[in-house]
């Protein structure tokens, strides 16, 4: 897939398979790019194609050059954009920022104090306008540099200082039915994490929470985002360690128009809002 720090060009011109690492020119010659992917559901040109810029490749070129490999930042950390919707809930006004979901622990971000459920505003002084962002600064900055960052927490906001390292290598259920009721979480079904579960979804065996293992079509959740095999862990900042946890704060919930889900997915966490339909 394309990796998500990236800032693509999109182009009209011609690239087939094959065509990936040459030149995307502009009419004076001038390089402008290195043609990556395209977008196709029969595997040829389809009128849609995509480069990194030259701005981004020049760069790799000489890490290339100095190391014989890519060497990027890393500050151990997985964030996700801040919405609207998810802004009340962390004491914010506006959707800008990047929202921390993760923190690889004995990391540069672990080390520094950061934890999961802060937000990250400022990086060198610069607001953050989301996690994207975030992730090109870090992946492009020096290692061994030590930056700044503003964070924000239940309203309270700090700085925090963190060194920037080199990026590690990437490494290659029973249900439970709850009543039909107005409710955001309506329709869905959830599962204890046994080992009926573990090996349906594949999950971390030390995962603890409520695994969703059913979802009826068109619910407030599914629209959410909410698929099936994604471990509940929280709602409204409340721990779910268990069915029975799931089950009582669903009922001490069921007034509520929205709640924060935050869950585990793929071995990440992520936040999510769901309303009432």
């Amino acid at each position: 897939g394309l990796a998500r720090f990236e800032d693509f060009i999109q182009t009209d011109a011609a690239i087939n398979p094959g065509n990936s690492g040459g030149a995307l020119v502009n009419t004076r010659g001038e390089l402008v790019g290195i043609n990556t992917a395209i977008a196709s559901q029969s595997g040829g040109y389809q009128g849609v194609g995509f480069a990194v810029p030259s701005s981004l490749a020049r760069p790799v070129l000489e890490e290339l050059i100095k190391h014989g490999k890519i060497v990027r930042g890393y500050l151990g950390l997985g964030v996700q954009e801040m919405t609207t919707e998810l802004a009340p809930w962390f004491g914010l006004k506006s959707g800008e920022g990047a929202l921390v979901t993760d923190v690889v622990p004995g990391g540069p971000a672990d080390k520094a104090g950061i934890h999961r459920g802060e937000v990250i505003l400022e990086y060198q002084g610069k607001t953050v306008i989301d996690g994207q962002m975030l992730l090109e600064q870090v992946t492009r900055a020096p290692i061994g540099e030590q930056i700044e960052l503003g964070m924000i927490e239940n309203g309270k906001e700090r700085k925090v200082r963190a060194i920037i390292r080199e990026q590690p290598p990437i490494p290659q259920a029973h249900r439970t039915r709850f009543p039909r009721v107005e409710h955001p979480l309506a329709g869905v079904e959830v599962a204890d994490v046994d080992e009926a579960a573990i090996q349906e979804y594949g999950l971390n065996p030390v995962t603890k929470g409520a695994v969703v293992s059913f979802l009826e079509e068109g619910c407030a959740a599914e629209l959410a985002g909410i698929i099936e095999g994604d471990v509940i862990i929280e709602l409204n900042k409340h721990p779910v360690e268990s069915v029975r946890d799931y089950s009582s704060w669903f009922k001490r919930l069921k007034k509520e128009q929205a709640v924060l889900v935050v869950l585990v997915r793929s071995a990440r966490h992520l936040y999510v809002v769901v309303k009432s339909s």
